[in-house]
């Protein structure tokens, strides 16, 4: 009876094998403070109270108590962001709810106010979303601009307005547009900035006749940054030319994926028993035992292929290392003669994801008479 293995690398979109850290809805309304017969946005995101959650919401819905105070026009999820926006018309002046859904997480009930009409400007309202990042995490944010009155009350623009942006250090943070307009009968504006290294910046927000605002935005360097390692599988054959995987995934201190804010290059190196890189001359194929691989920007995991002696039962260390994050991590494996085995054995092991809304690796391995 032959023994063997069986190794899958499913490519499956993040939506169908959903991992999330954080089961809690957050909002933020574009603008903060919206007015009657006007349109608005709100952004659904996930959140751990400080921090939003790189965690994609699939599938949301949203109902409004009060269609005549607040109504929902469309849900767009987003393809490159964690942010869902959620387009709403509102009506008359007043109170109403707006409950959110998600598969895999908790419904929120939150109470939304439409203001009534001002008539006259005197103010810029300056919002950003977040506030706070983490070298490690999002790097994507909003900004908001909103014509308001000297009690804070949204003003709707009687002619085109020009909002003018600028950052106090663009090293830390990148404007997509540097001029936004809030169109004749809107009251608002948004667009997008991008952090870029750790530090602390201000964005400044100007329309003529208008005093200049501005609001911070704080990036810290996350210095508990490690690499973790994965080797699958645990236990190989000697028959044939006998092949495992590596993948390094980059966690935060709390073991939670994170997306990586530049490449990083991780070596990978499979000694044996005697701790060399044993070789196999009569085995007329190519063996890579040793090499490096990379976690590119924008994602968080790599992996590579390695393979081991034919037809030799051996011992064998497959360690991993980088210098940032300096980290160097090694697991065992077995080449054995699985012919020769008399028990029957069906494992199945998986890795943390993040549901970024591409493509995630799942690993699978299986052993099997």
């Amino acid at each position: 009876m032959r023994v063997g293995i069986i190794l899958v690398l499913l490519i499956a979109y993040s939506a169908t094998i959903s991992v999330s850290y954080a089961e809690e809805f957050d909002i933020r309304l574009i603008p903060s403070k919206i007015v009657e017969n006007s349109d608005g946005v709100m952004q659904v995101f996930i959140s751990d109270g400080t921090n939003i959650i790189p965690t994609k919401i699939t599938d949301l819905t949203v109902t409004s108590l009060d269609s005549s105070i607040l109504h929902i026009e469309k849900v767009k999820e987003s393809d490159s962001s964690f942010i869902t926006e959620v387009y709403v018309k509102t009506g008359k002046p007043g109170t109403t709810t707006i409950y959110l859904a998600a598969p895999g997480f908790t419904s929120k009930e939150i109470p939304i106010t439409v203001y009534g009409n001002k008539n006259t400007a005197s103010k810029l309202l300056v919002k950003i979303t977040p506030d706070t990042f983490t070298t490690s995490g999002i790097n994507e944010g909003y900004i908001s601009v909103e014509l308001a009155d000297d009690d804070d009350f949204p003003v709707i623009a009687k002619e085109d307005t020009v909002i003018s942006l600028s950052t106090a250090d663009r090293e830390i943070v990148d404007l997509v547009n540097s001029n936004m307009v809030i169109k004749k009968g809107d009251y608002f504006t948004y667009g997008k900035f991008h952090t870029k290294k750790s530090g602390e910046s201000i964005i400044y927000a100007t329309a003529q006749g208008i005093e200049t605002q501005s609001v911070s935005i704080t990036v810290k360097e996350d210095e508990d940054l490690t690499i973790k390692s994965y080797v699958y599988p645990k236990t190989l054959s000697i028959h044939d030319a006998p092949k495992g995987f590596v993948i390094a995934q980059l966690q935060d201190s709390g073991g939670r994926p994170v997306i990586a804010q530049r490449d990083i290059t991780v070596f990978y190196q499979v000694v044996d028993s005697d701790y060399s890189e044993s070789t196999n001359i009569s085995n007329n194929y190519i063996q890579k035992t040793s090499g490096y691989f990379q976690i590119n920007k924008g994602s968080y995991w790599g992996f590579t292929q390695y393979s081991l002696p034919r037809g030799m039962e051996d011992t064998y260390d497959v360690s991993i290392s980088s210098e940032d994050p300096l980290v160097y991590e090694s697991e065992e494996v077995e080449a054995q003669d699985l012919e020769l085995m008399d028990d029957k054995l069906v494992q199945f092991d998986t890795v943390p994801i993040l549901t970024t809304g591409k493509s995630e690796a799942n690993w699978s391995c299986s052993f099997r008479r």
